[in-house]
């Protein structure tokens, strides 16, 4: 982390040093924030997109960025480099009364850990989007 401070004075004005009393530094990582509902107006999405992971290669909460075009079971899974399937999360997206979907627009976290809560091994996985409308699947390196 970088901190830069500049101050500026004219003629007019002394400046006998600079105090500083505290400093609070929060972080905000959006992929430990809870998906949206909906992402800006609705404009209808065309086909399934399946954004690459970010940060990628990770150390911590890798983000998964995703629209579907319309409702339907979505499955998110990530596969180790043997094909079995290392985590995985499943909802169901409801239909609005007028047929349009819910939420088109996804941001979901995972924190690299299992399904049974432990962490992954550092490697090469594979994160696995599946709907109703096909299925996308993504790179993502785990450092140590």
């Amino acid at each position: 982390m970088r901190l830069r401070f500049r101050s500026l004075s004219d003629a007019g004005l002394n400046l006998d040093g600079f105090s500083f009393d505290s400093l609070r530094v929060v972080v905000f990582d959006p992929a430990q924030q809870p998906a949206p509902v909906a992402v800006g107006p609705r404009q209808g999405v065309r086909g399934l997109m399946f954004a690459p992971p970010s940060p990628n290669p990770t150390r911590g909460v890798v983000r998964f960025e995703f629209q579907i075009p319309r409702a339907g079971a979505i499955e998110l899974e990530v596969l180790d480099v043997q094909g079995r399937q290392v985590w995985s999360r499943t909802e169901r997206i409801a239909a609005a009364a007028d047929g349009s979907a819910y939420a088109e627009r996804f941001a979901w976290g995972w924190d690299l850990h299992d399904n049974g809560g432990r962490r992954v091994a550092p490697g090469l996985y594979l994160a696995r989007l599946r709907t109703p409308d096909g299925q996308v699947a993504r790179r993502l390196v785990v450092m140590p």
